[in-house]
């Protein structure tokens, strides 16, 4: 008998545990890369400022975030900035997305931004996180190296 209270508390036990990693895996896993819907033709710089209140939250699809990115380049969002892959795809003016042609060497000079900065008096003001990178070919991208709009971020509202 005691050596069956043990087994069924086990058992008990382990089906916890299994639960609690499927619950783990379909609601509170990361997502596993970033989905950033460009307009077609888009050549430029991406900017995505995160953890802007009053923007709305990146969704997920098939454990990506996706970044519906506006003609400008821009996203705002409340989500916060998490780690993963870039996967480019591009949006047709008929709504349709489709990804980014395999192999094409299309996302440059990528970077995370953040923390703080001082002020004239000394004191820091906090940075919202930002990501940027460049969409275009290699010598699109050489042409615009330095103009990469992350400080535009911090001001822009």
């Amino acid at each position: 008998m005691r050596s069956s209270l043990k087994s069924n508390r086990f058992l008990g036990a382990l089906t916890v545990l299994l639960v609690l990693f499927i619950l783990y895996v379909l609601l509170l896993k990361p997502a596993s890369g970033h989905r950033y819907i460009v307009p077609e033709g888009y050549a430029g710089w991406v900017v995505v400022v995160f953890g802007q209140q009053g923007s709305p939250p990146l969704e997920r699809q098939h454990g990506d975030c996706v970044y519906p990115i506006d003609s400008a380049g821009w996203l705002r969002t409340s989500s916060p900035m998490e780690p993963g892959s870039i996967k480019l795809y591009y949006r047709a003016a008929d709504g349709s997305v489709k990804p980014a042609p395999a192999g094409a060497a299309l996302i440059h000079g990528g970077g995370t931004h953040g923390g703080s900065r001082s002020e004239a008096g000394g004191e820091q003001v906090g940075l919202p996180a930002v990501v940027d990178f460049y969409v275009g070919t290699e010598e699109q991208y050489e042409q615009r190296t330095g103009e990469s709009p992350r400080a535009e971020a911090w001001r822009r509202p």
